[in-house]
């Protein structure tokens, strides 16, 4: 498969320098940072691409965080599913230890959007690709340890850009480093909230969690999907915190475009009840309710394909500007654009420029009589 231009012009970019080794792996370019690692695309002996999460040096000489980098190595080394972004192996080299991923070639949920402007996927699309999401969410959610008992993952930190599309069209959930488990050794401290402000459930800012958080942020993640807009979108963290607080239930969307079809308001609802007993029961619930919207507005099932096309399409500079097509963003009276002003008339350039030449021609006739 041919690697995109981004791909490529970074690789040109950064493969010059260099970038150090994680063991048996030689790192190619810096693709990403977060709170407590940062990722490489990395080269293994056989020429295998895999993806690199290093901790970083700071957090390096820190017990709770090398403890809770340990506790993501130890847990997602047992997450094995289609949906769930494979961790190969733990490494370390000096005093910072690595994680050896699965490399995803394409986008995540929030470049698509971005690189979209903003505007939202067609039902059909979002659909199946939150759908794909709540099987690798469910999967994590029932998953037991040896002794046969649930693990009780929750991943606390599901969002846009930890949603990622590959270029097969394959959905990835990835990073599980906040996620909370049974299995954790460094036990995260009364009042502390994880994850990011925006896609917080209103329990979690009460320290609360559990599996049906998760399908809080994944109702938001469907919404935003569908609209382009992020819901709890303030311009402060202390903004987006009160309006969690002061939700009451997600804008209604039938009826703003006709391609949303009914029955899809009821599963929004259900997903962000801010009562967490009012949510759907679990992932694969959620992800049933979707499915049944799907077969009732009878658009039909998005194969994996017109995922890889959506990927390729807005990840591949080669192919040329995005063609026209229709806006699919839905935009609900809340969030509402600003209507646009009065247009301004351009200036009248060609009357200014005769104007200006006949003052010039005046000027050099007053000049000639004066001498």
């Amino acid at each position: 498969m041919r690697v995109g231009r981004f791909l490529a012009d970074t690789l040109r970019t950064h493969v010059s320098e260099d970038l150090g080794r994680c063991g048996v792996y030689r790192l190619l370019a810096r693709i990403g940072a977060g709170g407590m690692g940062e990722i490489f695309l990395a080269e293994g002996p056989g020429g295998d691409r895999v993806a690199i999460k290093r901790l970083l040096a700071e957090c390096a000489r820190d017990p709770v965080f090398v403890g809770m980098f340990l506790d993501e190595a130890r847990l997602a080394s047992r997450l094995e599913h289609p949906n769930v972004c494979r961790v190969h192996d733990l490494g370390r080299e000096g005093d910072r230890y690595y994680l050896v991923m699965e490399h995803i070639d394409g986008l995540s949920l929030k470049e698509l959007l971005e690189r979209r402007g903003y505007r939202g996927l067609p039902f059909p699309l979002a659909a199946r690709l939150i759908a794909e999401v709540a099987s690798g969410l469910d999967y994590a959610h029932r998953l037991r340890g040896d002794d046969g008992q649930p693990l009780g993952i929750v991943h606390r930190d599901i969002s846009p850009a930890n949603i990622l599309v590959g270029r097969d069209g394959q959905v990835k959930l990835v990073d599980f480093g906040l996620a909370k488990a049974r299995t954790q050794l460094v036990k995260t401290q009364p009042g502390l909230v994880k994850g990011k402000f925006g896609y917080l459930a209103p329990e979690q800012l009460a320290g609360r969690v559990d599996w049906r958080t998760d399908l809080f942020a994944m109702g938001l993640c469907l919404y935003e999907a569908l609209t382009g807009q992020q819901l709890f979108d303030q311009r402060t963290a202390a903004e987006t915190v009160t309006a969690i607080r002061t939700f009451g239930g997600p804008p209604r969307l039938e009826g703003t475009d006709p391609s949303i079809p009914a029955g899809l308001d009821e599963v929004l609802r259900a997903s962000l009840s801010v009562d967490p007993r009012g949510r759907h029961e679990s992932a694969s619930a959620f992800r049933a309710a979707l499915g049944e919207v799907v077969v009732r507005s009878g658009t039909g099932s998005v194969s994996q394909a017109s995922l890889a096309e959506l990927v390729q399409q807005t990840h591949d500079p080669l192919d040329g500007p995005p063609r026209p097509e229709a806006p699919t963003t839905l935009r609900p009276p809340a969030l509402a654009s600003s209507p646009p002003g009065p247009a301004r008339s351009s200036p009248p350039w060609p009357l200014l420029a005769l104007g200006a030449a006949l003052a010039l021609g005046l000027l050099v006739v007053a000049v000639l009589l004066a001498t």
